[in-house]
Parts: structure tokens; sequence; C-alpha cells
């Protein structure tokens, strides 16, 4: 049967996400604001050329034309306007995550708290200047006055949930204080999301935290000091590494040539408009309680679009959000049920053939054929018998090479994953995945709910 395909996949945008945590004023004692701003902006800069690079070797996998970058920040008195600052100077779009409704966290910022001059009117003016220039997403967390460092700590959640690198300015001095920047910094390394650390007193020393680079010892005065300086080569490594497409065993460029080659086969990806592998829908028809009028969805694809209900005040708040996830919700669901259709079909039918080659590899023997003058008809049977067993090899093979099980799998994943962000984008948040299953990789990477982007198809193609 010749079927009519169609597709719902665009290609998304490369997005990066630079997340923040830092000291406020009352521990900048030993900083030298000038030398701490042009840090935060080196390696802004870095991280945004790398990133540029990155999309330019490897443009025709994205859409649009130029990466999305993206600054994650509470703007909270001290170092997060700092990094804000320098963040929009360079293009980087703002994303704010509030401990509190924006009325109430302003509270922070009024006289006789602030630890800044004109602390409110400086928070009010990066709001506003974002807003009109690189662009700005506003999440406003429903905190809880009486336990100020719990809500503190959802707010800085936050930010990490935002952040595929997070820049970390700590002054090595390890305090015990929920929610602030030491346990936020063990939050980071606990979710494995790579952490450049710049010291807060000057000179400003920064470097790369990750699962190869520890933090080091304390010195003799009880603090921690970033070992090796100014690492931008570990930096620009570390970048690559999460934007880089899935490698899957062997030499770097056989790893490299079968993680595009992947990605190519899942752009080019179709559902049909009528079903060839309905064999599974029919046993199930007959074996079941199938009505009569429902012999006719036989011939549609595997799963079917969704539509569900939405709830009020809450999806609402951005329908965008909710139509997005949706239609990439739908789409994985289709491609999901249409290769689980043709595994399962391939299944029932491999031992329906088995039970036919049985079938025709006794037929002569009740037929009375093992003679002399019946010797053309069992030659004909032992010929069907044989085709009838290629048959069997061919669908093995088949499934095999076009991989229906594992698609069927891996699209059935995805698609839970997705459905899941029809609650958690609203809310700012995404789905980290670090655990491996078999071949599929974790490349189902955060909704970014600031710029409504999916790139789910851009870090690993199930293979």
């Amino acid at each position: 049967m010749v079927t009519t395909k169609t597709s719902v996949h665009l290609r998304p945008p490369l997005t990066f996400r630079i997340g923040f945590v830092g000291h406020r004023p009352n521990r900048l004692t030993g900083a030298d604001q000038l030398l701490l701003s042009k840090a935060l902006a080196l390696i802004l800069a870095n991280a945004k050329e790398e990133v540029s690079r990155i999309w330019q070797a490897d443009y025709k996998w994205y859409s649009g034309d130029a990466p999305l970058m993206q600054a994650a920040s509470s703007l909270a008195e001290g170092t997060d306007r700092m990094f804000a600052e320098e963040a929009m100077k360079l293009g980087y779009a703002l994303s704010c995550p509030m401990p509190f409704p924006q009325q109430e966290f302003e509270a922070d910022f009024a006289p006789g708290k602030a630890l800044e001059p004109d602390s409110l009117i400086r928070f009010q003016h990066l709001l506003d200047q974002a807003e009109h220039t690189v662009g700005l997403t506003r999440f406003e967390l429903i905190g809880d006055r009486n336990q100020e460092s719990q809500s503190y700590k959802a707010g800085g959640k936050m930010v990490l949930n935002q952040s595929d690198l997070l820049l970390f300015v700590w002054d090595g001095i390890s305090q015990v204080a929920v929610g602030g920047t030491e346990d936020m910094l063990r939050e980071a390394l606990r979710l494995h999301i790579p952490v450049v650390w710049i010291d807060a007193r000057a000179p400003h020393g920064w470097m790369v935290l990750d699962e190869a680079h520890q933090l080091p010892a304390p010195d003799s005065d009880g603090r921690q000091v970033p070992v090796k300086s100014g690492d931008s080569a570990t930096l620009a490594e570390i970048i690559a590494g999460i934007l880089a497409l899935p490698a899957s065993g062997g030499s770097i460029n056989k790893a490299e040539k079968s993680a595009k080659q992947r990605l190519s086969d899942f752009y080019k990806e179709r559902y049909p408009r009528r079903n060839t592998a309905f064999l599974w829908k029919l046993f199930c028809f007959l074996l079941g309680k199938g009505k009569l009028g429902s012999i006719f969805l036989l011939f549609k694809p595997g799963g079917q679009a969704v539509t569900t209900q939405q709830i009020q005040g809450f999806e609402n708040k951005d329908p965008d959000i909710s139509r997005v996830v949706q239609s990439n919700f739908s789409y994985f669901d289709r491609l999901s049920g249409y290769y689980g259709d043709f595994y399962r079909s391939g299944y029932i039918l491999t031992f329906l053939l088995a039970a036919l080659a049985v079938g025709l590899a006794l037929f002569p023997l009740v037929a009375g054929w093992l003679t002399y003058e019946n010797e053309a008809g069992e030659s004909i049977m032992v010929a069907i018998e044989l085709i009838t067993l290629l048959g069997i090899l061919f669908l093995v093979f088949r499934s095999r090479s076009k991989r229906w099980h594992s698609r069927w799998l891996d699209y059935r994943l995805a698609a839970e994953w997705i459905r899941q962000l029809r609650l958690l984008a609203p809310l700012g948040m995404g789905i980290r995945v670090h655990v491996t299953r078999g071949n599929l990789k974790p490349w189902l990477k955060h909704l970014n709910p600031c710029n409504m982007n999916i790139p789910y198809c851009l870090r690993n193609f199930p293979g």
C-alpha cells in the first residue's frame, strides 16, 4: 500500500543557558568590582564565542540565523546584578526567577533593608532594560517570609533548572546556610551541572568545576582558592561537551559520524496517514471487544493526537507553552504507536508464518503425497515452506535494521517526558536526565519556557 507521509517536526534553534549564583555585597569586602565585572564579561564572551563556533560548524542541524544565548539571574544585590549587566551587554536574553512575587521581592531592596544605594531603582531598571532590549522572562514564586531560607533555595533551584552552565562567585569560605551560595554550589554539583567558579576576592581567578575538576583543599587560612585560574580551554571543552551530538563507541570520528547520521535520520522521520502494520490492531479487534465501526481505525497510525483538558488559571497563564508541549507530545506519541504497531504486528506475523511452515511440512504426510506419483506436489510444498521460512528471516532482519522495537520504546519515553512539561514549564522547570537506557542517551533537554524551545533532537537522537 502506498502511504502519504506527513511531518510536524521542526528543527529547533541552538540554545545555551548560563545561570548565576553569587555573593551579596556583605561578602564582597575583598572584591575589586571592576576586575570582577571584567572576569564575568570574559567568561560570558568566551562562552558565546564557543557556542557560535559550534553553531557555525553544525548550523544545518538547527533553525534560526544564530544561537540563542540566555542568562538566568534573580537580580539580587551584588554579583547577580553585575552578571546580568555584563550578559545583556553581550546580547544575552534575561530570565529572572524570583523567590517571591515581584512586589514582595522588591521589599528586599527597600531603604533600611537594602545593602546598596538606590537598590530598588537599579532592580527595576535592569528588568525594564531587559524587557525592552534583549528580552525578559519573569518567574515569580510564592515564597513564604516565615521560611525565607527555603524560599530563596527554591528560587536558586529554579536558576539551576534553567542552566546548562553555572557561573558561581564565591569567596572560598564555607558557611552552612540553607539557600545560600555554598548550598547552591552543592546542589549544582549534585545535578552534574558544570560550574565556573570565580573567586570573590581580588584578583578574581576562576576555574571550572565538574566531575573531572574538583574543589581544591582549603589553604592555611581555611579558604579555598581556584588552583587553575582562567582556564579558557577547559571552559570551551565543557561547552563543546554540553552541545555535542551523541557518541556511541568506536573512534571519535566514527562516533561523530554515527551521531550525525542518527540525527539526520531523525529529521527525516515521518508518520503515515495510513497504517500498513494493522495486524496487531486486527488481532486485538478479533480477540477483544471490538465494535464493527472501529474496524476503520485499523488503518490509522498507531498513536493519535491527544487533547487534554487545560488546568484553568495555570496553563492559561501562557497558552503558548501548552500549545508547543501538546504538539510535540502528539508527534512522539504517534511515532511511538506507529513503530509499536510495526513491532507487534511483525511479532504476530512471525508466529503465524512459523505455524504455516509447520503445516506445510506436515501437509504431504496428511495428504498421502509421500509417493513417487505426488513428488511434484511435495516439491511445491517444500518450495512454499522455504519461502515461508525466508519470510520469517526477512521480518527478523527487517525489524532489527529498522529498529522498530527501540524506536517504539524511545519515542514512548520521549512522549512521557514531554507530557510532564505541560505542568513543569510554566514553573520555569524542566526534566534533567542523567541515566542512560541502552542506546537511549539523555537527549531530551529542558523545555526552555523563556523562548519556547524544545531542543529535544539536538543532543542525542535515540539510536
